[in-house]
This record gives structure tokens, sequence and C-alpha cells, in this order.
């Protein structure tokens, strides 16, 4: 077993069980909202914001593997590490635990739910993000990334603030807005297609 296999062997788990977390609330609000509609309740609402929310948590943990796939290298096994990778996937997991409502909480609209846990749930992601990039820098002894021009640095910059914005903002297309380039700067992260796009018309 590498060093990468052994560091995650801790805390791999608990980011599984974020994802099963996230894909079980998502599974039960569907099955709820469904089977209100049959009953004749119309109170009981996905809306976008929280499934939107859960989709992008998905994949930025998504990105925390692949920057942990580029770390292997440089990556030994030590109490240090593994509190830290502990740590970093604990956040996360609490943040999936917090998106979807449980209990009689779920019988409502998964908006307003989404504006009562909202600040929480960034707040966690945002810790989560800025401690890997700490312990990425510490780990290669620099804050700089190798192969990040001057898109890759703004669109890196931008993350964070997005997620800042996450937290502080009001209103439910401020939000949606949020969430939907949240969701697009991830996806562009692990497919690098804004970078191919940059460079095809440079």
């Amino acid at each position: 077993m590498d060093n990468l296999n052994w560091v995650f062997s801790l805390y791999a788990v608990v980011l599984g069980l974020t994802l099963a977390e996230i894909l079980t609330g998502f599974a039960r609000s569907i099955r709820r909202r469904h089977n209100a509609a049959l009953d004749g309740y119309k109170d009981v609402r996905l809306g976008l914001l929280t499934p939107l929310l859960a989709i992008w948590l998905m994949f930025d943990i998504s990105s925390f593997w692949l920057v942990a796939w580029t770390l292997q290298d440089a990556m030994s096994v030590n109490p240090l590490t593994l509190a830290f990778g502990l740590l970093v996937s604990s956040f996360y997991y609490v943040a999936g635990s917090w998106i979807f409502p449980e209990g009689d909480a779920a019988r409502t609209d998964l908006d307003n739910h989404y504006f009562r846990q909202k600040s929480f749930v960034f707040g966690l992601v945002l810790a989560s993000n800025l401690l890997t990039y700490l312990g990425r820098s510490w780990l290669m002894g620099t804050f700089g990334i190798r192969g990040f021009g001057q898109y890759d640095y703004s669109m890196f910059v931008l993350y964070f603030l997005l997620q800042l914005a996450g937290i502080l903002i009001r209103g439910r297309m401020a939000n949606l807005a949020v969430l939907v380039c949240l969701l697009l700067l991830t996806i562009d992260f692990n497919l690098g297609l804004g970078i191919r796009i940059v460079n095809a018309i440079s």
C-alpha cells in the first residue's frame, strides 16, 4: 500500500459517508415530495437551492480527491498528516449532514431550509478548502500552484470569494447565482474546460 492509500485509509471512509449522507438526504427528499404530491399536499417543495448545494458539495469533494492525488508523492505517513486529513473530512461530513432536513422539518419547502442552514454549510466547506490549500502549500513548500496561470489563479480566488458570498448574501436569486457559479467552477476545475478555451483563443 503506497503512502496516499495508507493516509487515506483513515478518512476515506468519512468522505464516503459524506457522499452517502448527501445522497440519502436527496433520495428521501425526492420521495417525500413524490408522496406529498400523491396525497395532495403542496407544502413540500424541493426548490433549487438545497439540491444545487448538495450537488456542488459532491463535486467539491471530488475536487479534494483530485488535489490529494496530485500530492501523493509529497505525502508522508505521520500523526499530523492523519489528523489534518481527518479534520478536513470531518468538516465535509458535518456540512453534508446539514444540507437536507430530517424529521418534521423535512415536510417543508427546502428553499426555506437552505436559508436556515446555508451559512453553517458554506462556512465548513470554506474552512475545508482553505485547510486543503494550506496543507498542500505546506507539503509543497510554496503557496504557488505548479501549472497555474493567470486564468487559474483568478478562478481560484473567485471560488473562495463565492463561498464567502454564500455565507453572507441573502435573496433567492443571489444565492442561486452563487451556487450555479460554484458548480460551474468546480466542474471547470475537474475537467479543465476553461483553461482549454482560454488556450484555444489566445
